[in-house]
């Protein structure tokens, strides 16, 4: 409700809310999209070779990749109807012809060169962080956390093939930045930051850490 609210289950969602800074309002959102499959770059090579070699039929090579693509068309999906309610946010918000100006953050669960990232970038949003110093899901340095709030399975079938598990495996020692912060025409950057990286007794305070921005409204 517009009160409170509670999850019995991992949900994909968007929140919005509006600010007044200076008489101006800005529209903040947060989000949290569907996983696509991380694999390696060679995946679909891989698998031809497995497919040539006898040890994956051509219909479980099929089905796996079916699976990665339902879940990047998901993530994609999500992403579209993420910017259009931003976009008619800031029409509901608009003041004297104004639009506010839109910050837009979350657990994206997709790298920037996902397909979902180019809609969110194609609505005008820039990203404000990015590059080996925003790897913000980092499961070689956060092992602890990231052990205990992970359930051990695999993102796409695997049809109980050592080598397609091997590379799906990678997804648990390869440092990605999947959470992004945006801003619209209107904001300006002044400094970014990755956060939350002080553990306590080894434990970090969660499984991704945290992006922190200093913005300028421009007037």
């Amino acid at each position: 409700s517009a009160t409170w609210g509670f999850q019995t289950k991992e949900s994909r969602y968007a929140l919005f809310g509006s600010i007044a800074v200076a008489g101006r309002q800005i529209l903040l959102a947060t989000t949290h999209l569907a996983s696509p499959a991380f694999t390696p770059e060679d995946f679909d090579q891989q698998l031809e070779m497995l497919v040539g070699s006898g040890e994956l039929t051509a219909d479980q090579r099929d089905e796996i990749l079916a699976a990665r693509d339902r879940k990047l068309d998901r993530n994609t999906m999500e992403s579209q109807k993420l910017v259009q309610e931003i976009a008619r946010h800031r029409d509901r918000l608009a003041a004297d012809g104004q639009k506010p100006v839109a910050i837009l953050g979350g657990d994206f669960n997709a790298e920037s060169d996902k397909p979902g990232f180019a809609k969110v970038k194609a609505a005008g949003l820039t990203e404000v962080a990015s590059g080996p110093d925003f790897h913000t899901w980092n499961p070689v340095v956060n092992h602890e956390n990231y052990s205990i709030g992970t359930k051990r399975f695999f993102s796409l079938p695997t049809f109980d093939n050592p080598k397609v598990e091997a590379m799906l495996d990678q997804r648990d020692t390869t440092p990605r930045q999947i959470d992004h912060l945006f801003i619209s025409a209107g904001l300006e950057k002044i400094s970014a930051e990755m956060v939350m990286m002080q553990p306590k007794d080894g434990i970090y305070p969660s499984d991704h850490f945290g992006i922190l921005a200093t913005l300028r409204l421009q007037v």
